[in-house]
């Protein structure tokens, strides 16, 4: 009697594991995919969607191109940059 009961209650809990289902959609290019919206996640070049990363920006006057950045050990975040090859690190919202 006991294995009866037993068994009725995994039954009756796997109903409800099987409640989640998969969804796929197709777009039609890297355009849609860019019109929308990234919470918590990062588009990159190659059309891969990173989550757990997050996009800030920075005020880079008068910087045209970020070749590079690094975060040290201690924390603070460094640009390499442009066609002159300087180094900016971030202060804030804003490189010095």
């Amino acid at each position: 009697m006991m294995k009866k009961i037993v068994a009725a209650i995994l039954f009756l809990v796997s109903l409800n594991a099987a409640a989640g289902t998969d969804r796929v959609w197709e777009l039609a290019g890297f355009n849609e995919l860019q019109l929308g919206e990234l919470k918590g996640t990062v588009l990159t070049d190659r059309g891969e969607i990173k989550s757990g990363q997050k996009i800030e920006t920075v005020d880079l006057e008068p910087v045209a191109v970020v070749w590079s950045s690094v975060k040290s050990s201690s924390g603070k975040i460094y640009f390499g940059t442009g066609y002159d090859g300087s180094i900016y690190r971030l202060d804030g919202n804003k490189a010095v």
